[in-house]
């Protein structure tokens, strides 16, 4: 996946550019307490992320976060009528190939619960599954992603053969 500007930021850094984003969006010293649901389905996995997540962000930036938990249809309707701040997502990719990933995120897809559309990148995947070499066309892709759509990736899941 393409990197952005945080990634190649040291911790120290990315904390200190969290506050000032805050600070000019009015929260923080001077100005209002952010608070924000992280939307999470009935999992102790999933729980411990989001209360690790919730600790994090209250001791660094001073973000003040709620768990909402919610039995697994529940939690797809919450999503997919976007009726949250911050939702648990997963993926688990059918083939090998990095369309089984880039496709949920097309605007027309049922699984994009986020109704992520920009300008270019649902383009960009019709024309990969006609090239003779897509990997240039999905590095694009996922950039566009990188750059637009707030993203957290917080661990892949594996299995071993």
């Amino acid at each position: 996946m393409p990197t952005s500007e945080f990634a190649e930021m040291t911790q120290a850094e990315r904390d200190a550019r969290a506050v000032e984003l805050m600070t000019e969006a009015g929260y923080g010293p001077g100005g209002e307490t952010l608070n924000f649901d992280i939307l999470f389905n009935t999992s102790d996995a999933h729980q411990s992320i989001a209360v690790v997540i919730g600790q994090m962000w209250k001791q660094k930036p001073g973000v003040e976060t709620t768990l909402a938990n919610r039995e697994w249809q529940t939690f797809l309707d919450a999503r997919g009528t976007q009726q949250y701040e911050l939702a648990r997502a997963g993926w688990c990719a059918d083939y090998n190939e990095a369309s089984s990933f880039l496709d949920i995120m097309q605007s027309d897809s049922g699984y994009n619960d986020s109704k992520f559309v920009t300008a270019g990148f649902d383009a960009l995947l019709a024309e990969a599954r006609l090239a003779e070499d897509p990997l240039p066309l999905y590095q694009h892709a996922e950039a566009i992603l990188v750059q637009e759509f707030l993203l957290i990736p917080i661990h892949f899941y594996s299995t071993v053969l």
